[in-house]
């Protein structure tokens, strides 16, 4: 991966999937299909997908500044991408923060994120974040339901580093 991105690019990118497979994208399913992408990159490199902290919320893994690009969509689907303000030659105009395409680390894994969670149901995706010893668990385990408090980069890693190991070993459950 080129660098950590806006949490919004990475946004944008599911939605472009989404938007091409003809599949529905409400906030709670954006958020953990980041919170995957984000933790699967940080199982696979060590480096962190999105430059942002991720928070533990009721329902699981939230990035707050994608939930402030999308909220007003509440529950129902998003049908945009997150606009952004840019200057390009020094002219104000509206742009839309994506994952370049030429960053193929980060765009492969994109990919294996989508083709691996991005059937699931919004639903499902929040069950599989609220399984016992996830980082989102292990996070409101230790300061109960109090809003802001972010899930640790160190603690999203190390989970996934531990998942992989898990899939190399023969037999082992997943």
């Amino acid at each position: 991966m080129d660098r950590p991105y806006e949490a919004v690019a990475v946004a944008n990118w599911f939605l472009d999937r989404a938007r091409q497979t003809e599949t529905t994208m409400t906030q709670m399913k954006l958020h953990k299909l980041i919170y995957f992408a984000h933790g699967w990159a940080l199982g696979f490199t060590q480096k962190p997908l999105i430059s942002e902290e991720i928070e533990a919320w009721d329902y699981g893994p939230v990035v707050p500044s994608v939930y402030h690009k999308f909220k007003h969509h509440g529950a129902d689907p998003i049908t945009e991408l997150a606009e952004d303000v840019v200057f390009p030659s020094g002219r104000m105009e509206i742009g839309y923060p994506s994952v370049p395409a030429e960053d193929e680390q980060a765009t492969q894994l994109l990919d294996l994120v989508w083709d691996v969670y991005g059937s699931l149901t919004a639903a499902r995706l929040s069950y599989l974040t609220h399984l016992e010893n996830t980082p989102w668990s292990l996070t409101r385990r230790e300061f109960g339901n109090t809003r802001g408090v972010g899930i640790r980069n160190e603690e999203i890693k190390d989970y996934f580093v531990h998942r992989l190991r898990e899939s190399e070993t023969p037999g082992a459950e997943r």
